[in-house]
């Protein structure tokens, strides 16, 4: 046979032409091209099957966090930003206007004893260490106290935020120097009153309590939580003063002695019990914070490809415990506010990782709990609602015990029960915010008749 590509006769392709001389084998390209073809084959299989779940699972995500979206609108709760945008108000009605010039302009290098490192401890009456750098410190910074007074009679503030989306823009850039700023406050007020001018020192604690509020008015809890601890503050300040207050018309040595009035104490005391507005600014705080992350989860729905159904489901969550959380912040009682909201029943609030408790060894961390808390599935804290039902009690406290100094001013001695206080001192005996049962704080009189003490059954809700 003649071969064509060399011009001349091949006999080996005259061979190969007769079947029985041939000797067949198996070609090695020919056999890793049909694997690979069945390789192919299989994982176009498996991509479909993933695709129609994801399809499935996305469909299903969808209808989970609309049925969560719709509940919240049903409620007539926020869900988008311009509902919770806070308002403008003009430079001469804003408060918060004067509390930024007053942080802003406290003097440099001066510190009060509550912003120093130094420790002066609690027992009466206070080192004079402590008397002179309040002293030093309230005379370097008369401007700012003059202007946090002034913010005492504006109830308006607007603290220039504007949020746009994504909501990443919330956080007060200021909220150290508005800390900073109430720790003169505070410190100035208990000098002025271990000097004699109580009618100074409650006007302080009352702008110092304005200041707390003001600062909790943006719906965010980074907002409440700062407020919160300034109130507190103002009311440890308080409960300090309360022993030996100096209260109109009580006779005071001669100098520069400045009572307040009873009228202005008993205004204290109505403004303390009236604990609304701590539980209001708590709800709003937390509608706002909802708001945010439903802004946020769909910035990042919007902007993902593969991950929408694990964050709306990561979202769908956040909202069921939200629900509960806004619920349980209604409860007038710590264990009405355990049985809606309990973080032994949410294994967002307990730890990824568990183990390292008591001297156990460390076990390994639960995906579930790890691919949550990385997808943000946000959800507040109980002990946020903790932390607000105790400074209720200190309001609570706070008050009683002014109400004890204006009994001891008419009758020489503190009362023998909580009782002899209503109607005359108090509406009516402050509830322990702990106690399941209503019942009032505890009280009984030590050292002889000279202390009296007030009390709360705590967070175990035993007396």
């Amino acid at each position: 046979m003649r071969d064509p590509r060399r011009g001349r006769y091949n006999g080996n392709m005259m061979n190969s032409a007769n079947p029985q001389n041939q000797t067949v084998s198996a070609d090695p390209a020919l056999r890793r091209c049909w694997w690979l073809k069945r390789v192919a084959a299989a994982g176009t299989v498996w991509l479909l099957l993933l695709a129609v779940v994801w399809v499935v699972w996305d469909q299903y995500s969808r209808r989970e966090l609309n049925r969560r979206m719709e509940a919240v609108r049903a409620a007539g709760e926020p869900t988008r930003l311009d509902q919770i945008q806070p308002p403008t108000v003009p430079d001469e009605l804003n408060a918060a206007l004067l509390y930024t010039q007053a942080a802003n302009s406290l003097a440099a290098g001066v510190d009060c004893p509550a912003s120093s490192s130094y420790e002066f401890g609690e027992d009466l009456p206070y080192r004079p260490e402590w008397l002179a750098m309040a002293k030093r410190a309230a005379a370097a910074n008369a401007k700012p106290l003059s202007l946090v007074r002034q913010a005492l009679d504006m109830v308006n503030a607007d603290w220039g935020i504007r949020l746009r989306s994504p909501a990443n823009n919330r956080m007060l850039g200021s909220l150290a120097n508005l800390r900073h700023l109430a720790n003169h406050v505070a410190d100035a007020a208990l000098y002025e009153h271990f000097q004699g001018d109580d009618a100074q020192a409650m006007l302080d604690i009352r702008a110092l309590l304005h200041q707390g509020d003001i600062i909790g008015e943006p719906p965010f809890q980074v907002s409440f939580i700062v407020g919160l601890g300034i109130c507190g503050l103002a009311v440890e300040h308080l409960e300090i003063m309360s022993g030996d207050l100096r209260v109109d018309p009580m006779p005071v040595p001669a100098g520069r002695a400045k009572p307040v009035s009873r009228e202005q104490v008993k205004l204290l005391i109505h403004e303390l019990l009236d604990t609304r507005r701590i539980q209001n600014q708590l709800v709003r705080s937390t509608l706002g914070d909802r708001v945010i992350i439903i802004d946020a989860s769909d910035y990042c729905i919007s902007s993902s490809l593969l991950l929408p159904p694990v964050l709306r489901l990561s979202l769908a969550h956040s909202l069921d415990r939200q629900t509960d959380f806004l619920r349980a912040s209604l409860c007038k009682d710590m264990p009405t506010a355990l049985a809606i909201y309990s973080p032994r029943s949410d294994p967002q609030e307990q730890s990824i990782f568990p183990g390292n408790r008591n001297g156990t060894p460390p076990q390994a961390a639960d995906p579930a709990k790890v691919l949550r808390s990385a997808m943000g599935g946000w959800s507040p804290s109980v002990f946020l609602i903790q932390s607000t039902l105790r400074h209720i009690g200190e309001y609570r406290m706070a008050a009683t015990m002014l109400a004890f100094r204006l009994y001891v001013i008419d009758h020489g001695q503190y009362p023998a029960s909580l009782d002899a206080l209503v109607p005359t001192y108090l509406a009516a005996l402050p509830v322990d915010p702990f106690a399941a049962d209503g019942r009032p704080f505890g009280y009984f009189i030590a050292a002889d008749g000279k202390r009296p003490i007030l009390y709360s059954v705590g967070t175990d809700g035993i007396d």
